[in-house]
């Protein structure tokens, strides 16, 4: 019974690719708010064979999105934004073997904020230098790390189709 399987199953969780008892392909529908539970779930889903990741998040924790980008990055997932892909979901779509963002998509980016206010300045760089190698492994212009940088955490920057490209944040298979 496809109902018992989906209850049973963590990682089809959310994902509408479900239908009558068979997957319809091998897309995975990552929808809202990144944290300990939805990152368990996308795992677990790479892990079972899924090899494309359709993103479609405002974001929300770092450190989860940070776990999501070495899974997926370790089994060579394609990714594409559906929708909105903003702050902590900008860092797992970076995890992409490929990448797509469609025209009516957007990719945002902003200043990355501590939950704990006690961050000493040791800690900020040190978090800076992981994240720039972060960017780095993922092939990207250090253009992507300035911008996001410079803009406020209450604001977003909403990269354009010319910076997507030009900055090596998209990418097809053929690089």
């Amino acid at each position: 019974d496809h109902q018992a399987l989906f209850d049973r199953c963590p990682w089809l969780d959310g994902n509408p690719n479900l239908t009558d008892g068979v997957a319809q392909s091998n897309t995975y529908q990552f929808e809202g708010v990144i944290n300990k539970s939805s990152v368990d779930n996308l795992i677990a889903a790479v892990e079972g064979g899924i090899e494309v990741v359709q993103l479609n998040s405002s974001g929300g924790n770092l450190g989860h999105a940070m776990r999501a980008f070495d899974a997926l990055r370790l089994a060579s997932v394609d990714t594409v934004v559906s929708g909105i892909c903003a702050s902590a979901c900008s860092i797992i779509f970076l995890a992409g073997e490929t990448r797509q963002v469609p025209a009516k998509s957007k990719l945002g980016v902003h200043q990355w904020v501590s939950m704990d206010k006690n961050t000493d300045e040791a800690e900020t760089q040190l978090f800076a230098a992981e994240m720039i190698e972060l960017f780095k492994q993922a092939g990207v212009e250090e253009d992507l790390f300035i911008k996001a940088a410079k803009t406020p955490p209450s604001s977003m920057y909403w990269l354009s189709q010319h910076e997507l490209k030009s900055w090596g944040v998209t990418r097809s298979g053929l690089s």
